[in-house]
């Protein structure tokens, strides 16, 4: 059973994302895995959207789709507690493990 990969990105900062996609694109087409798409994150997610989108029709995957995502915390600090101390089964609704 190949494993499905849900990307979330925030593209556009350097490029360790798009070799990112380039890797997972071809462990893909080899049949490794199966790319259930991707979500690009960081403000401007709208913008930052585009670029795996074209990156994919490049390279022949327009069927794999990109969401946008959100655009951020502007002071993550402020957020720390939710994102670090979160109640432990938080994910398991999402078939995360």
């Amino acid at each position: 059973m190949k494993r499905r990969i849900l990307v979330i990105t925030d593209i556009e900062q350097d490029y360790d994302d798009l070799l990112a996609i380039i890797f997972l694109t071809e462990m893909h087409c080899m049949g490794a895995t199966k790319l259930a798409g991707y979500v690009a994150n960081h403000h401007p997610a709208d913008i930052r959207a585009k670029y795996p989108r074209t990156t994919l029709n490049c390279l022949k995957l327009q069927y794999v789709p990109v969401a946008i995502g959100i655009k951020g915390a502007s002071d993550i600090s402020a957020h720390a507690p939710d994102l670090y101390y979160r109640d432990k089964g938080w994910s398991s609704g999402l078939g995360i493990t």
